[in-house]
């Protein structure tokens, strides 16, 4: 069990300054971390960028409420990351993309396992993420005045 050795004074006793600043600062560098990979996936097809940027804003939230923020309002990648923090949207296009990708990667991890407990375990995984994709909101709602129908964001009326 961690003792938090790292985190105690010179007399022995632990810090909630020095943890809380040590947390801060993990998070902090997390944080950064996945907002650069999230950036490098904007331009390298095989690298993902939402869910790098996805915990970069829950990190930047725990960290740094101003890069949290930066985040959320970037003009390219604000609106889909506040959609999915706020209701949880994945667009229908994304989805379009992700759910035949995920049946490809089932197609070829049957042709490359070598023993089925490998292929058992991605199509698990791979139905469980699909099902959480398909079971998401594709509108994000913004909602209006209590006598008025919500409408998406491209202000048509949702229902």
């Amino acid at each position: 069990m961690y003792s938090g050795w790292l985190l105690r004074n010179a007399t022995g006793k632990v810090n909630d300054t020095m943890k809380t600043a040590a947390l801060r600062g993990l998070f902090l560098a997390i944080g950064v971390m996945c907002t650069a990979l999230g950036v490098v996936g904007a331009f390298v097809p095989v690298l993902p960028t939402t869910p790098f940027l996805l915990v970069a804003v829950w990190a930047f939230g725990k960290s740094s409420p101003r890069l949290q923020r930066w985040l959320l309002d970037h003009p390219r990648f604000g609106p889909s990351l506040h959609a999915f923090t706020a209701q949880g949207v994945i667009p229908l296009k994304i989805k379009w993309i992700a759910l035949p990708a995920l049946f490809a990667s089932v197609v070829a991890v049957y042709g490359l396992a070598g023993q089925p407990v490998w292929y058992i375990l991605h199509t698990t995984l791979a139905l469980a993420t699909a099902t959480y994709i398909a079971t998401r909101p594709s509108v994000y709602v913004i909602a209006k005045p209590a006598d008025s129908n919500p409408i998406d964001v491209a202000g048509r009326d949702s229902f």
